[in-house]
């Protein structure tokens, strides 16, 4: 394995990195310089590899969590889409429509970029939750700890 070929320095500045620290916060800790650090990160392969492969680890263990809510989180839409209030029922099936790509079937074939398109779905989701939490407050009332304001 590429971290076992790191000294003892360079092994707890990989942890340090991968939480997300600054290079002059890992350096204190080290107890070497920033300019050795940022060397480490950008010109040692050996710590450039340690670095990817332990980054590639993170990504695949988030892909799985996400991969794991996927059922869950449609069985809750489609609970929502049977009985929630009509105007929730109509937000989740569009939001359902735009995220599968079936609602571009009415539109040209001017394809969006799908970064884009996602950022848009997401955008939408949180209007309409907006919209459902003010007609919440306009029936229920707004708790005092809350702050709508922004």
């Amino acid at each position: 394995m590429t971290e076992d070929a790191l000294s003892s320095k360079q092994a707890l500045a990989l942890e340090l990195v991968i939480a997300g620290k600054y290079d002059r916060e890992v350096a204190e800790i080290v107890g070497v310089t920033r300019q050795q650090v940022n060397r480490w990160r950008n010109h040692d392969r050996v710590f450039m590899e340690a670095l990817r492969a332990r980054r590639v680890l993170i990504r695949e263990h988030h892909i799985d969590r996400i991969n794991q809510l996927i059922d869950r989180s449609l069985d809750t839409l489609e609970e929502e889409l049977e009985c929630g209030p009509t105007h929730q029922r109509v937000s989740i099936a569009k939001f359902l429509l735009r995220l599968s790509g079936m609602s571009g079937y009415a539109k040209s074939d001017i394809e969006k970029n799908p970064k884009q398109e996602f950022i848009d779905v997401l955008e939408d989701a949180i209007r309409d939750a907006n919209v459902d939490i003010q007609a919440r407050y306009a029936i229920e009332g707004k708790p005092d700890d809350i702050d709508t304001n922004g």
